[in-house]
């Protein structure tokens, strides 16, 4: 058995070798028949810099002994001659040209070097700042980062290498100088690409594209003559693209049995959909584009205008909600929206449902609207648009050769998980972390606000909320924003309504209604508020149910729409439940809401870097997935999901529930096998656990959660006995007054103390 695990063993090792090899070999870069083409574009004057150059390798030569390829370049717009450059070898990694001018030969290129190391080539003294692997679209290449000591070099700017292609700017001209306008563009040789630039892609991730080719949008065009009634099939499709001015337009077309033409160019950008009339024709000027969708609109109840295509009239639309349904097992976000058409110079505030000339229409991402597809959005009661008595209906959209959507798919039912129960937003143990955007990344300002004990306020039983404020010491106004504690006033909850009673004015106001339905009315202060539609899916960091909350107040136009979470609030604060530009200030952002150990919500995006045990250095580890037993359906786990993955320090254990979506029970067991926790949780609900291990004896822990199909399983090691914790808490137990950080003090203070062990608050 052992030689045989020992046979194994060698010819794993002598793959992995072989492996390693393959990718740490060299690339030549002086071989026949290499071709380059370099891009020399100023967007600022592109008449003079709007054009490609080209070098080719190609016939060999002896040259002072040396066996050199020349090298020639081809400049089509100066005079389209093709000019000699010079004459390249290589030797040790290192490529020398002879050029026509000089006598001997000097290096153009040394990639015989390391990350750190200073080298001497023809452009200049430079450090190589680091060498890496990449991915250039399905192409491996290995990159160097190097930057000139030349005072002559613009300070900070990087150039780039690429092994077996040469510099990213240009081949000869490589320093990134002031007027240096061109950029490497692809690199082959006999067929083979070893370089080409990757256009980025001006989506949004999930978002789900219009301009995709071979996406298909079917009508029906009705219309009644002397020979009766006639229903002919048309199409529009995305067929093919064209760059203008380094951007890809995809081509939209018209077809139907007898013709073909090309209606206009498209350009995706964000969630934006852009088209444009304008085919390109002058490649120096920039298509004139029009917003054809703005799947990106959050901000509900605002009116937006433009021109009509037709007479003289306005266009004024408004969105009052935003959904997600799931068509095929695909998800589509939805927008339903109100438009009317109105005299030119008009302005509205709002948009009565029931005012005439009012017209409904439907807005999905990836298919277009209800009314009219991928046609231009035109009232059916606008006269200037269609000869009288024809009518046109969108059917259907294909995708991939696949029917995605239908006009009955417009109004079909939101998500069925909608349904899940109520999270009240009272509940013991809940914790909010929220953090000070203007301190950084790292935050350096963080508050957590928690109920601590129940208290009657006008025959109310309410529960009281403390916030803890922790400042780092290296923020600039550490001074005078100490830590500090402080009594933030008490909450109550009836009927799915939650209630704020402010010490400062000693009053009760209504901070979230979440008992309220889609396009239900509620009155916040002094104004009114439109609820949107409830909402699972597509919130980074919560599993629960949300909806979007705007505001509606007569002749408001600077509105913002505001999320509230059920069992969480405001996506900026628990205090802050509606943002219209005056009421409150979205300078603070939620970092997280705990409830006990459980996270229901979780703003990954902003680091701690005040709570003092956040400043301990945090250990990742990832779980060992395992499926038990072969599922009589499908897995729900998808390649593209992030892995699940846990973080320890001293104090805490985190662990990652976001690609989960099941009920697990949590076990850790010590290096002996003792259980030291269990949990059944249910991941379809909370997005991580946050455990104390403080008081774990050091030593390596293990942890395993399963269920009847799947395990996963993990390590981490606590790294302290949890004695000095213990040595505090004895200290607070043998008398004294002391704060929360267990620093004694001589008198009471406002909000929460330590007496004798116990807590005492001081109102």
């Amino acid at each position: 058995m052992k030689h045989i695990l020992l046979f194994i063993a060698c010819v794993f090792t002598s793959i992995t070798m072989s492996a390693q090899v393959g990718e740490n070999e060299y690339r030549p870069l002086v071989e026949e028949g290499k071709h380059w083409t370099y891009d020399n574009f100023m967007p600022l004057r592109p008449a003079e810099y709007d054009h490609y150059y080209y070098y080719d390798l190609k016939g060999d030569t002896l040259i002072a002994g040396k066996n050199c390829i020349k090298m020639y370049s081809n400049n089509s717009y100066n005079d389209n001659k093709v000019r000699y450059e010079g004459a390249l070898y290589e030797e040790n990694r290192e490529v020398f040209c002879f050029f026509p001018t000089k006598d001997e030969s000097v290096l153009l290129y040394d990639f015989d070097c390391e990350a750190g190391d200073t080298i001497n080539v023809d452009v200049g003294k430079m450090l190589v700042e680091d060498i890496q692997t990449e991915d250039n679209g399905g192409i491996p290449i290995r990159k160097y980062t190097l930057q000139i000591i030349d005072s002559h070099s613009e300070e900070g700017m990087p150039m780039y290498w690429i092994e077996g292609v040469g510099s990213t700017m240009d081949f000869f001209g490589m320093q990134p100088l002031p007027g240096n306008y061109n950029s490497l563009n692809a690199c082959e040789v006999n067929g083979e690409r070893l370089y080409q630039t990757i256009e980025p892609d001006l989506t949004e991730e999930g978002y789900h594209k219009m301009a995709i080719e071979g996406k298909r949008w079917n009508y029906i065009r009705y219309y009644l003559d002397e020979d009766g009634e006639h229903r002919d099939p048309y199409s529009y499709v995305v067929k093919g693209d064209t760059i203008i001015r380094r951007t890809t337009y995809k081509k939209l077309w018209y077809q139907d049995e007898k013709t073909e033409r090309l209606v206009c160019l498209i350009l995706e950008r964000g969630r934006q959909v852009l088209k444009s009339l304008d085919f390109g024709d002058n490649s120096y000027d920039t298509p004139l584009m029009k917003s054809f969708f703005d799947f990106g609109r959050d901000d509900f109840g605002r009116v937006f205008t433009w021109k009509a295509g037709m007479g003289a009239r306005n266009n004024n639309w408004m969105v009052y909600g935003l959904d997600t349904i799931e068509v095929n097992h695909r998800p589509f976000r939805r927008y339903t929206c109100l438009q009317k058409y109105s005299e030119e110079g008009e302005e509205l505030s709002t948009i009565e449902y029931d005012g005439e000339g009012v017209w409904h229409d439907i807005w999905v991402e990836g298919v277009g609207s209800a009314s009219s597809g991928i046609e231009d959005q035109i009232p059916s009661h606008e006269p200037y648009v269609r000869a009288p008595g024809v009518y046109t209906y969108f059917v259907s959209c294909y995708e991939g050769g696949e029917c995605i959507f239908t006009a009955d798919d417009f109004n079909i039912q939101s998500k069925p998980d909608i349904n899940m129960s109520y999270r009240p937003f009272v509940e013991d143990g809940k914790v909010w972390k929220v953090g000070a955007e203007g301190s950084g990344n790292p935050v350096q300002w963080v508050e957590y606000f928690y109920f601590d004990g129940d208290t009657i306020i006008d025959g109310r039983t309410c529960k009281q909320m403390m916030q803890q404020r922790y400042v780092s010491p290296d923020f600039a106004e550490y001074d005078s924003q100490r830590s500090s504690l402080n009594y933030m006033g008490a909450w109550y909850e009836e009927d799915q309504k939650v209630y704020f009673y402010n010490p400062t004015n000693q009053q009760f106001r209504m901070m979230y209604d979440f008992s309220a339905e889609a396009n239900d009315t509620v009155q916040i202060d002094d104004g009114l508020y439109v609820i949107g539609a409830r909402q699972t899916g597509g919130m980074k960091g919560f599993k629960g149910v949300f909806r979007d909350v705007v505001m509606c107040k007569e002749g408001g136009r600077t509105v913002w729409s505001t999320p509230w979470l059920e069992g969480v609030g405001g996506l900026y604060g628990m205090t802050t439940n509606v943002i219209d530009g005056e009421l409150a200030d979205p300078a603070w952002s939620l970092m997280s809401c705990t409830v006990g150990d459980e996270v229901i919500y979780l703003n990954d995006g902003y680091e701690d870097g005040a709570t003092p045990e956040a400043l301990n250095v945090r250990n990742r580890f990832d779980f060992t997935h395992t499926i038990k037993t072969k599922p009589q359906s499908p897995m729900r786990r998808e390649a593209e999901k992030p892995s699940l993955y846990g973080e320890y320090s001293e104090q805490r254990l985190d662990i990652n529930l976001n690609p989960l979506d099941d009920t697990y029970l949590v076990r850790i067991a010590d290096a002996m096998g003792n259980v030291v926790y269990e949990k059944a949780i249910d991941a379809g609900n909370i997005v991580g656990l946050d455990i104390d291990i403080s008081s774990y004896p050091e030593g390596r822990y293990t942890v395993t959660m399963e269920n009847s199909r799947e395990s996963f399983t993990g390590e981490f090691e606590a790294i302290v006995t949890g004695m000095e914790e213990n040595a505090a808490i004895e200290k607070l137990k043998n008398g004294g007054i002391y704060n929360l950080q267990g620093q004694r003090i001589s008198s009471l203070q406002k909000g929460l103390n330590i007496v004798n062990g116990r807590k005492v608050c001081v109102k």
